[in-house]
């Protein structure tokens, strides 16, 4: 009753820059009907995190479309969008506005949460249609599709950068336990890794080393039946052209953060686990 826009179907999208050195509001860009107002029991069905690259800013808006602009200005360089999954929610907005009710619609439930990255002057993302979902490429300059690896990468992950010779690799896993290796400027996968373990969200990439879960999976493709954090194992695999080498694995017990990211810096790695933090020396 207090805010009778918080019932609304259609949205705005709206972008947002803050000065970092005086908190004040650099520029503010509205996308006049672009969004879908939908909530659920936490948040609304977009949660995706823009990146910054080359002076520009690229985001994905509530209905799937990709937006990129000036960093500085806000002015726009182009707009695209993600394909099927845009296309999807374009007709599920319009149907709920002609019945003026999301009623009975369960299927868009925080589906956009990952966050695109730019490799090579290409922006790679998750496409968010289903979980696991594709690895989209766009170019970074124009927005047009460059290619897309189907079924690549978890809908809630941001790619991993791997630079090997020269060349620039996105490294993704997949909740059900598939690692791909994509090279971004042509979307070639270098390579697969069939199953290592329950990696829901971003896995960690640290020179030449790949940091993930390694443990058991769980009894649905959308994690929703997990077995135990203690059955979780954070493990270490060396990157070549040829696929991954195992590294090492810690013992049962330590607990993968599937949910959570690790940190490494200076040939350590620090995980956050279900009731402590860990330091393991990454060599």
């Amino acid at each position: 009753e207090a805010d009778p826009d918080q019932w609304r179907i259609g949205a705005d999208d709206v972008l947002v820059a803050i000065d970092a050195a005086t908190g004040k509001t650099s520029w503010r860009r509205v996308f006049a009907g672009q969004g879908v107002n939908w909530h659920d029991a936490k948040a609304g069905p977009c949660n995706v995190t823009p990146c910054v690259a080359g002076g520009r800013l690229f985001a994905v808006g509530s209905t799937g479309r990709v937006t990129c602009v000036d960093a500085r200005t806000g002015a726009d360089v182009w707009q695209a969008d993600l394909g099927r999954r845009h296309r999807q929610i374009e007709e599920l907005k319009a149907e709920c506005l002609r019945k003026r009710s999301f009623g009975g619609h369960s299927d868009f439930n925080r589906d956009f949460g990952g966050a695109p990255v730019v490799l090579d002057g290409v922006l790679v993302l998750p496409d968010f249609d289903g979980n696991p979902c594709g690895l989209l490429g766009l170019d970074a300059a124009t927005g047009e599709t460059l290619w897309r690896v189907p079924k690549a990468t978890a809908q809630d992950a941001l790619p991993a950068r791997w630079v090997h010779d020269g060349r620039t690799y996105a490294v993704t896993a997949t909740p059900a336990g598939k690692v791909f290796c994509t090279e971004a400027r042509t979307g070639r996968v270098l390579w697969t890794l069939p199953e290592s373990g329950h990696n829901p969200r971003s896995v960690m990439v640290h020179g030449d080393w790949l940091l993930l879960n390694v443990g058991p999976l769980p009894g649905s493709a959308f994690g929703l039946k997990m077995p135990p954090l203690s059955d979780s194992r954070l493990a270490a695999l060396r990157l070549t052209t040829e696929g991954p080498v195992k590294g090492w694995e810690l013992a049962a017990g330590y607990g993968c953060p599937r949910h959570n990211p690790v940190v490494a810096r200076g040939g350590h790695v620090w995980a956050r686990l279900a009731k402590r933090t860990v330091c393991v020396e990454l060599a």
